[in-house]
C-alpha cells in the first residue's frame, strides 16, 4: 500500500498502541494521521510553523506528540468531539527539536535536537 498525501520529505512514523493508527511528520509542516488497516487520510494536523521531525503516539491512541524545526513540542488530542486538537505546546528555545521519546513508565517526554542536549518534559494532564 501506498499512503500519498504528503507535500515534502516524511521525517518520523509512528503506530499508535492498537496498531490501527499511523502517524506521519513531514517537512510540510503538518502531522497526518492514518488508518493503518485500511490505508486512508483520517487527519491532517497543522500548527507548526517549521518542518516536522519526529512523531510520537503516547499511551492512549487518543494522543499524539509532535517536535519540530520551530522549537515546539505539541501534544494534540485526536479523541475530541470537534476533531484533532492541539493540547499542550511546549517550548525550547534552545534549538530545533529533532527527536522525541515518550516513556510510559516515567510519564515523560524526552527530546534533542540542534541544541545538543536529551531534555526531560513532564507529559501534560491530557
Amino acid at each position: 500500500a501506498k499512503l500519498a498525501g504528503h507535500s515534502h520529505w516524511v521525517m518520523s512514523l509512528s503506530f499508535s498502541p492498537k496498531g490501527d493508527l499511523l502517524a506521519s511528520g513531514s517537512y510540510d509542516r503538518t502531522v497526518k494521521i492514518w488508518d493503518s488497516l485500511q490505508g486512508s487520510l483520517l487527519h491532517t494536523l497543522s500548527g507548526h510553523t517549521d518542518r516536522v521531525t519526529s512523531v510520537q503516539f503516547l499511551w492512549n491512541s487518543n494522543s499524539i506528540a509532535s517536535g519540530s524545526y520551530d522549537k515546539s513540542i505539541r501534544i494534540w488530542n485526536l479523541g475530541g468531539s470537534s476533531g484533532p486538537r492541539t493540547t499542550s505546546e511546549l517550548r525550547d528555545d534552545s534549538g530545533e527539536i529533532k527527536v522525541i521519546r515518550f516513556i510510559e513508565s516515567k510519564g515523560i517526554l524526552l527530546s534533542s535536537g540542534s541544541s545538543r542536549i536529551i531534555k526531560s518534559w513532564p507529559i501534560p494532564d491530557l
